[in-house]
């Protein structure tokens, strides 16, 4: 299953303190990849889990409409042969991300690919999320 993967999701905010990330991983059967990424609304920035498991912020996001009613775009690309990401994009943003590596642990669950899509609350008030065209994608240039 190496190689390059793309993950997408269309998804429509529907309050100013919800969010999304997407976690795609895979597993080997000894190792576990792991790739992240998501928007910050509070610094107005995306991040991506670096090689350490810690949120690192690249590029300034577009504001992302919070009515509802306006979906979103995010795909995000990892090369699960080289253990990097590709690039990230967001609605008319593209990031690039082949510098950074992704996240490697010991795992010895059966060889899978998975995909982890998280609907955020900032604060303790629930928020909602719509997902909508989840999209997994092999041999991405």
């Amino acid at each position: 299953i190496l190689g390059r993967f793309g993950f997408e999701i269309a998804f429509a905010l529907a309050g100013a303190n919800a969010g999304v990330s997407i976690y795609p991983s895979l597993y080997s059967g000894t190792r576990r990849y792991i790739a992240g990424f998501r928007y910050d609304r509070v610094l107005g920035r995306w991040r991506y889990l670096d090689s350490d498991g810690n949120w690192q912020s690249i590029g300034n996001a577009v504001p992302l409409d919070y009515s509802g009613y306006a979906y979103h775009f995010l795909k995000l690309v990892a090369d699960f042969s080289t253990l990097k990401y590709v690039r990230a994009m967001a609605n008319e943003q593209t990031i690039l991300l082949s510098d950074y590596g992704l996240l490697d642990s010991a795992n010895t669950e059966s060889p899978r690919l998975n995909l982890q899509i998280v609907a955020e609350s900032l604060g303790y008030a629930s928020q909602t999320v719509y997902l909508d065209d989840v999209i997994i994608t092999q041999n991405e240039p």
